[in-house]
């Protein structure tokens, strides 16, 4: 898919690791939940985590997190809804610092801290969260999640900016923080580069599934479309790339699945699971 000189890092998982449901089709019956982060790391090398986003983790659950897993593995985590949702980006310079320094104690292991942005955040936003990027501390990888469509239609008016160019995408360019690819109801399967790695989120719709244990939903065509947006963008940058990828339980009933589809399509060794997946339905 890709060129062998511009081969990327991909980092390649699920949007949470700890769910019941997972137990006998990814996780062991027997395996004690303190241990289930450290059997995923052995099955995929990133996670983002979920929890974060609802509020800022205490210091010895990172290092936990760190000493589970082997050196090569990377988090993903979310700003707090606090200062996402509830504060909209507005006054946060006090708490956010303070959650930075905390999942820094992951080290090598912080893969990237994603702004995961509400629907109503719209393009009136755009100053408020040029704002907050702006004081942001350098050396780590950010990543902003938009959800309204209209961010994909507010061009840049001036002649000399590419043409059908959303303002976000140059503005995010400006500061080195990555438009995060979304597959989402009603936004478009779209890759801008604005940074020097990508990340793309696989959500679906939340309630589509009744449980979250098996693939439910043939994804195949999807990723396959999306192999060939992640390759055009990857060309426009011409050098070697980091690439996030998390998928949602929500996307086709069971992201560890999914995940280790996309990796097979990638022509990514996929570590099978133990016990083996049961009850495919396609």
């Amino acid at each position: 898919m890709f060129s062998p000189r511009y081969a990327p890092e991909w980092y390649i998982g699920t949007m949470g690791f700890s769910y019941a449901e997972w137990n006998g089709v990814f996780y062991p019956d027997d395996l004690p939940m303190h241990r289930r982060l450290g059997y995923y790391s052995r099955i995929f090398n990133a996670v983002e985590i979920d929890s974060t986003f609802y509020g800022t983790p205490r210091p010895e659950t990172v290092r936990s997190w760190a000493a589970s897993t082997p050196p090569e593995f990377r988090f993903s985590v979310k700003v707090p809804r606090l200062l996402t949702h509830e504060a909209g980006l507005v006054g946060v310079m006090d708490e956010l610092p303070r959650f930075i320094h905390t999942v820094q104690l992951l080290e090598d292991k912080l893969g990237a801290i994603l702004f995961q942005l509400p629907p109503s955040f719209r393009p009136d936003r755009l100053p408020a969260l040029q704002a907050c990027l702006a004081g942001l501390p350098g050396g780590i990888r950010y990543a902003v999640e938009i959800r309204h469509q209209s961010w994909y239609t507010a061009e840049i008016e001036t002649p000399e900016d590419p043409p059908g160019e959303p303002a976000l995408a140059q503005m995010l360019r400006e500061v080195g923080v990555c438009w995060a690819a979304t597959e989402y109801p009603h936004l478009p399967r779209r890759i801008y580069p604005t940074a020097d790695f990508l990340y793309l989120r696989w959500i679906g719709q939340h309630g589509t599934f009744p449980r979250h244990d098996q693939e439910r939903i043939d994804r195949t065509v999807e990723l396959r479309h999306w192999g060939q947006i992640l390759q055009s963008a990857q060309s426009e940058i011409e050098e070697r790339l980091m690439i996030f990828g998390f998928f949602n339980n929500d996307y086709a009933g069971f992201a560890a699945g999914t995940a280790n589809r996309f990796k097979e399509l990638s022509g990514l060794p996929a570590s099978p699971f133990l016990p083996p997946q049961q009850g495919k339905l396609f």
